[in-house]
């Protein structure tokens, strides 16, 4: 009767250590998994914030420009002053 016993110990035993051996395998493989994960998702998010970036300047650019073109023609229509007239408050 004693050897059954030990015999379903070992048995006990064993599946114990294989189930944790399993689900060690299991964490490092979920977490190789996570690491790429995230690592994509990063590389996903700088490049949204590279294009979301790239987009802002253009409109800055685009609304700089306006605003130096109206100042522009708002300049434009001022007759010139002549060179003397200029200097001399004429």
């Amino acid at each position: 009767m004693n050897l059954i016993k030990l015999e379903a110990n070992r048995r006990t035993a064993l599946f114990s250590w294989l189930f944790v051996c399993v689900l060690v395998a299991a964490c490092i493989t979920l977490g190789v998994f996570q690491y790429r994960w995230i690592s994509a998702v990063s590389v996903t998010a700088r490049e949204h914030m590279s294009v979301g970036l790239r987009a802002n300047l253009a409109r800055v650019s685009r609304d700089f420009n306006n605003e130096i073109a109206t100042a522009a023609n708002v300049l434009a229509r001022f007759p010139r002053a002549r060179d003397g007239e200029a200097r001399d408050g004429r």
